[in-house]
């Protein structure tokens, strides 16, 4: 039996606008979260100006914490892109044209009715012996270069691009490569507090042998553990104690998402006419649903509501309650008589879908 590797990556984006907080770094979020699917430890996330120094100082403080490190953004074609730069130097490689990769250039602006210019120019020119990694959705091929075992791969910033190059060339030869990752099971719990939880739970074990976390996202605690591939079989176990420790408190397990699946398992409109929650019952739509599914939606506020035909779910307030309901299903939650927080209405939101989703 072939033993599976593992690896460790780190993430480096460059960038003013990233550094400055113009630009929110979503392209580390998404690189995170797929590089874990596949199997990698992700070691570090660190960002850096457009400062060639600062890039390869970068490079230095990371190469020794992990063997691939995933450079982000730089590859364009303007004076301050200088991922290329500083990857042949901190190499100590030369830059060099590819010729073939400057045809498809030329090809790729023309069809964009563009001018090749010398900036242009710029992107086919890769360090010597980099493999390059086709880029369908724009001009900036991404590249890697691996020396020493050290193994940097550089991708563009725009997300569009990043997630091509991943999606059609890195994420096929990843796969390949079966790296081994410890396998994240979460459990959701609601109207508990994070430290009471931890309280409680934390006493199953004398010695936890898992790596445990903890998120709060109210009305929402989650409990994290990453099982090795041979621990995973004693998976069953603890969430069978985690089920009689904490009973109605777990609300699910592995983000399992209520709401989610509620509105997926509908095709025709529905009229949501929500009185209570001031756009948080919208925000928690948008989040979770598809486009295609918040098309189906008709959201509505106002208490003389249009479209009174369709299937509608209501929330409102009655009798100090709130209620929610769907249909001929409605589940009414006590409220405090003093300061109805988000927190609380969020809580029966996801406790009301759980129970229309299993009615």
């Amino acid at each position: 039996m072939n033993r599976k590797s593992s690896s460790r990556v780190a993430l480096l984006a460059t960038g003013d606008e990233i550094t400055s907080g113009q630009t929110l770094n979503t392209n580390t979020h998404w690189l995170a979260w797929e590089l874990g699917k596949l199997g990698f430890e992700v070691t570090h996330h660190l960002s850096v100006p457009d400062d060639e120094a600062q890039i390869k100082e970068a490079l230095f403080f990371l190469e020794n914490k992990a063997n691939f490190i995933i450079m982000i953004g730089g590859l364009g074609p303007t004076r301050d892109d200088l991922t290329r730069h500083a990857v042949a130097k901190y190499f100590g490689l030369s830059l060099q044209k590819n010729e073939s990769e400057w045809k498809v250039i030329i090809e790729k602006l023309k069809a964009k009715n563009v001018t090749p210019r010398a900036g242009h120019e710029s992107q086919a020119m890769f360090p010597q012996g980099a493999e390059i990694l086709d880029n369908s959705a724009g001009t900036a091929c991404g590249f890697q270069v691996s020396k020493n075992a050290i193994n940097i791969i550089c991708l563009p910033g725009p997300p569009v691009e990043l997630k091509a190059i991943f999606d059609e060339v890195l994420r096929p030869k990843f796969r390949e490569k079966n790296f081994q990752s410890s396998i994240l099971k979460t459990w959701q719990f609601i109207n508990v507090p994070e430290s009471e939880l931890a309280a409680r739970v934390e006493k199953l074990y004398e010695n936890w042998p898992y790596k445990i976390g903890y998120r709060a996202s109210p009305p929402l605690v989650e409990f994290k553990v990453w099982f090795q591939s041979e621990q995973l079989k004693e998976y069953s176990a603890l969430d069978k104690k985690l089920t009689e420790l904490m009973g109605e408190q777990l609300h699910s397990r592995n983000q399992k998402d209520y709401v989610k699946e509620f509105f997926d398992q509908e095709d025709a409109k529905i009229l949501i006419h929500d009185e209570v929650t001031e756009g948080l019952f919208y925000q928690r739509l948008q989040k979770s649903l598809s486009q295609e599914k918040q098309k189906l939606l008709v959201y509505q506020t106002a208490p003389v509501i249009e479209n009174s035909s369709l299937p509608k779910v209501h929330l409102h307030i009655a009798d100090e309650q709130l209620h929610v309901g769907y249909k001929e299903n409605v589940f009414k939650f006590k409220l405090p008589k003093k300061n109805i927080t988000s927190s609380v209405k969020k809580y029966c939101i996801e406790v009301a879908f759980k129970k229309l989703l299993l009615s």
